[in-house]
């Protein structure tokens, strides 16, 4: 049967058996060929594959995950249809069912026409095989982003059909096809700019930061490390900024400028102001020293002095002025440089008949030598005055003598007082120095008889000592401090933020810290005119002095009741609930609340502080098991 040939067998004289025999064909068996052969007997699919019997064959249809090998090789030619169209050979792939690459290309289908052939080789399978190979799901790299991608060929922890991808750093999702975005926390602080990368992020910092700890902007810029204060100034840094305290003599942003000290003009009288570092010199006009130029120079005890020096005096009359005064019995004709002997008596001086008698001089002086021997009735010193009360010559000094009926009156001279002007006036009785200034008269000097001379005391100047001399005139008193200027002293009034140290500068900024404004243990961190309290943990405000309510984010939970404390709470739970945010149910049956029989019932927890105790089978209560329960009564059954 089924096509089987028949084989006819030999035959003997003796007996002739059914000497026949059947050769079946593939897939069958049996005496007669009859029996069909099941292919799938032997399982041959394997990997959970199903067997599909087939005549003379079979087919595995495999599980996920598994297929079988390609067993048939065809190489296909390929005509040039108007479905290919005018493109690679490689559309064959597509069009043909190859389920790999082409092996080898007929060349190209450019620029041939329809009808031309185009042969590939292609490896199609006409069998699948018993399901023996494990699909590489990683074939068709389906992990993104560089991510590494684990098939399930030899790794338990990847289902066979199934592969896991490992992703780069900075990616994640199931095929690593997601970008984490490492600017999505806003690390960069102070309004720094965060510019993403792949795993990483970078800071561009805003002006007056800096990106330290690196990734943050976290840390001020101290703008004094490039030392931008001149001149030995200090500098004091701020936040975005600097300030500068100017050493004396210096002034601008950074102390950049040099003081003009010059622009009081401290040089009087004409005198030349040069200015130098904190300071100026006075080149003095002629006739005028000392520092401000305020002395006027004597020049008899200088070079200028030109006077006889046995026979004259130096007398100082004005600025850089002076003159010489022969003395007494002397006479000179060119200004009292060189002074001669007078004789007295060849101007014949004595009158009306007067004997004339010169008198000898000396080098200390020569007072007036000569003297008249006067006629009768003529009297005087040149004996031309009729006898009278001035015959006698009583005043004294140079003073004129006025006869008068038994009586004389003498006309004193500028400096001389008293009836025969004997006695020389004391200029400095009147008190014309101002302001404490000493007087120097001419009984005690070198002075004209009706002069005198002032020495001013500290912090005043002027012939009279009239002046007070300006201490602010400098402007001692920096960062916008009021000068006040006193008797040769002046006191600063410091402006806000700043105090007097040293004394007389306003150099020195304040330290706003040093009267502890935080409180509650705050930590005081000084600034330009100002401070910064860094409170500890529970307070706030600008000096710490709030205590915060650290209930206000209720965090007690179930109606629990909040009370404050510093730096933390407490809950007082309601009852049923526990824990410190009273969120923890209390368990009844584990607390001293079990009030269920112990031995003949069970406690079950039905909600926060509450429970039920149930009697076990064959007992009852009537008081939900509270007491101890009895057995009910049981009637006996029946026969």
């Amino acid at each position: 049967m089924n096509g089987a040939a028949c084989v006819e067998g030999k035959c003997t004289d003796i007996a002739c058996a059914v000497q026949w025999s059947c050769t079946c064909k593939l897939g069958w068996a049996g005496d007669l060929c009859e029996i069909g052969l099941d292919e799938c007997s032997s399982y041959p699919c394997v990997n959970g594959g199903t067997c599909i019997d087939g005549v003379f064959s079979y087919t595995c249809i495999c599980a996920a995950g598994y297929t079988g090998a390609c067993v048939d090789t065809i190489t296909n030619t390929l005509q040039i249809s108007s479905t290919l169209g005018n493109s690679d050979c490689a559309v064959a792939k597509a069009t043909r069912g190859c389920d790999f690459d082409l092996s080898s290309l007929g060349g190209s289908l450019k620029g041939r026409k329809l009808g031309d052939f185009c042969k590939a080789t292609c490896n199609m399978c006409t069998s699948r095989g018993n399901c023996e190979r494990d699909i590489n799901e990683c074939d068709s790299s389906p992990c993104m982003n560089s991510a590494t991608c684990t098939d399930s060929n030899g790794v338990d922890t990847v289902p066979v059909d199934k592969y896991a991808c490992a992703c780069a750093s900075g990616y994640f999702g199931r095929i690593c096809e997601s970008h984490v975005d490492e600017c999505a926390s806003a690390p960069c602080l102070h309004g720094g700019t965060c510019q993403e990368g792949v795993g990483t992020y970078k800071c561009i910092c805003s002006a007056g930061y800096k990106d330290v700890p690196v990734g943050t902007c976290f840390t001020e810029l101290d703008e004094c490390t490039s030392d931008p204060c001149r001149n030995g100034a200090a500098c004091f840094d701020r936040t975005f900024a600097y300030t500068c305290v100017c050493a004396r003599g210096f002034s601008g942003y950074n102390c950049e400028i040099d003081v003009d000290d010059c622009v009081s003009s401290p040089c009087m009288n004409g005198g030349t102001c040069t200015d130098s570092t904190n300071g100026y010199a006075c080149t003095c006009a002629a006739g005028w020293t000392s520092p401000l130029c305020d002395d006027e120079v004597d020049p008899c005890p200088s070079g200028q002095n030109d006077c006889d020096a046995l026979r004259a005096e130096c007398v100082h009359v004005s600025v850089g002025r002076h003159e010489c005064v022969c003395n007494p019995g002397y006479d000179t004709h060119d200004g009292g440089k060189t002074c001669v002997t007078i004789n007295e008596c060849s101007s014949k001086p004595c009158k009306n008949g007067g004997t004339c008698s010169d008198g000898a001089c000396t080098y200390a002086a020569c007072k007036v030598q000569w003297s008249c021997t006067c006629a009768s009735v003529w009297g005087g010193t040149q004996c031309d005055i009729n006898l009278d009360e001035c015959s006698s010559y009583p005043c004294v000094n140079g003073s004129t003598c006025v006869d008068g009926t038994f009586v004389y009156a003498c006309i004193c001279g500028a400096g001389y007082t008293g009836y025969n002007c004997e006695v020389d006036v004391d200029e400095c009785n009147s008190s014309p120095c101002q302001n404490g200034g000493t007087c120097r008269d001419s009984t005690n000097s070198r002075l004209l008889q009706d002069a005198y001379t002032c020495t001013c005391g500290a912090g005043y100047t002027g012939k009279i000592c009239e002046k007070d001399v300006d201490e602010c005139a400098s402007k001692p008193c920096v960062h916008g401090g009021t000068c006040t200027a006193g008797v040769d002293t002046y006191t600063c009034t410091c402006a806000a933020g700043y105090t007097d140290k040293p004394i007389g500068t306003c150099l020195t900024e304040m330290d706003e810290c040093s009267s502890d404004p935080c409180l509650h243990g705050g930590v005081c961190f000084d600034a330009v005119f100002a401070y910064k309290c860094v409170c500890a943990g529970g307070w706030s405000g600008y000096n710490c002095e709030i205590d915060v309510d650290d209930c206000a984010s209720s965090p007690c939970q179930n109606a629990g009741q909040c009370t404050d404390k510093t730096n933390g709470w407490v809950c007082t739970c309601k009852s049923g609930w526990s824990g410190a945010s009273c969120d923890q149910e209390v368990n009844g049956c584990i607390a001293k609340e079990n009030d269920c029989d112990k031995d003949r019932a069970e406690c079950i927890f039905v909600g926060a502080g509450r429970h039920e105790c149930v009697c076990h089978p064959g007992y009852e209560t009537s008081n939900a098991a509270r007491a101890a329960p009895t057995l009910p009564s049981v009637r006996p059954r029946r026969a």
